[in-house]
């Protein structure tokens, strides 16, 4: 067993440390800010050892590793000590340098949060932040322009409540001057990004009117005549569509002119040729349910924007 000599001059016998040891040995320094020496004076070991211990403690947290599992893969061998440098970078806090570049308070807030996790004193120091500035961040009252913040937040919610969710900040910010309420455009924009407001986008219009095609057009019977003088002699229908949780609905419906009534509808998730002829169908089973009943023929008259699916209800529906 060998020997070595202290800082007093004196003999010592030279003692092997687990791991372990060494891990709780260097905890008290960096963990409760206690000094090196005190340390040393409480465990019997040398300042030039353990102040070694620590330094190589500090590069380890760095470095985002354990401890203990570094000591042993250091240990075994060349195969350990070669792997790839992308793992060790993506560990590398330095090498990470882009995703800490928030300002103080943004840092001192997230130590706030995992403090209950990790020691102030680790994540300040992975942050590069002091802890007298956070603990100086904790009692430091509101700023002026963060409670000026809090209370403009409130007001854009309500400018964008009563745009029905549907402003952006422009438009926000021509209500809030409206009000005479002097703020700018970046502002609101930040404090709309803070709320996770968003302005609902107008969808391009569609046109669906099919008039460039070779299909034969129906003729026009009804003449813009809606005052039949009995009923079973003008039908009129349309289709819309609904927005349900599950998807869009569209609803085709068939109405008498006559009386206003109701005669015949259909419910589809398609919008084609189909859901125009069943409520044409159910409106022909309701009110003619017999050969004869039907005396009137029942045409359909196209309109500009359905004459695609005209065509196919007067195809669909012969006189009875």
């Amino acid at each position: 067993m060998s020997t070595m000599v202290d800082e007093k001059g004196q003999r010592r016998v030279r003692r092997s440390f687990t791991d372990d040891f060494k891990a709780g040995a260097v905890r008290p320094v960096l963990d409760e800010g206690k000094t090196v020496m005190q340390v040393a004076r409480d465990l019997d070991l040398t300042t030039s050892a353990l102040r070694q211990w620590v330094e190589r403690a500090r590069a380890d947290r760095s470095k985002g590793q354990d401890r203990a599992h570094q000591r042993g893969a250091r240990g075994a061998g060349a195969a350990a000590q070669g792997g790839p440098r992308a793992a060790d970078a993506a560990r590398h806090s330095k090498k990470s340098r882009g995703l800490l570049r928030e300002r103080d308070h943004v840092k001192f807030a997230y130590v706030d949060v995992e403090k209950a996790q990790v020691p102030v004193t680790v994540l300040c120091r992975t942050l590069e932040v002091s802890r007298t500035g956070f603990y100086a961040w904790r009692g430091r009252p509101e700023s002026t322009r963060a409670q000026e913040d809090r209370r403009l937040a409130v007001l854009v919610r309500a400018a964008h409540e009563a745009g029905r969710r549907t402003y952006g900040s422009p438009r926000v910010l021509r209500e809030l001057r409206a009000q005479e309420i002097h703020i700018g455009c970046k502002r609101i924009m930040r404090l709309m990004r803070a709320e996770g407001l968003e302005a609902r986008v107008r969808r391009r219009y569609r046109c669906t009117t099919m008039s460039e095609h070779d299909q034969p057009i129906a003729p026009n019977l009804l003449g813009r005549n809606f005052q039949p003088a009995t009923r079973n002699q003008s039908w009129a229908s349309d289709t819309t569509e609904f927005v349900t949780g599950s998807g869009k609905l569209y609803l085709a419906a068939v109405l008498d002119l006559y009386s206003r009534f109701l005669v015949g509808w259909a419910v589809s998730a398609v919008n084609d040729r189909h859901l125009v002829i069943k409520a044409l169908d159910m409106a022909l089973r309701r009110r003619c349910r017999a050969r004869d009943s039907c005396t009137t023929p029942i045409r359909a008259a196209p309109t500009p924007a359905r004459t695609t699916s005209a065509c196919s209800m007067g195809t669909a529906s012969p006189a009875a």
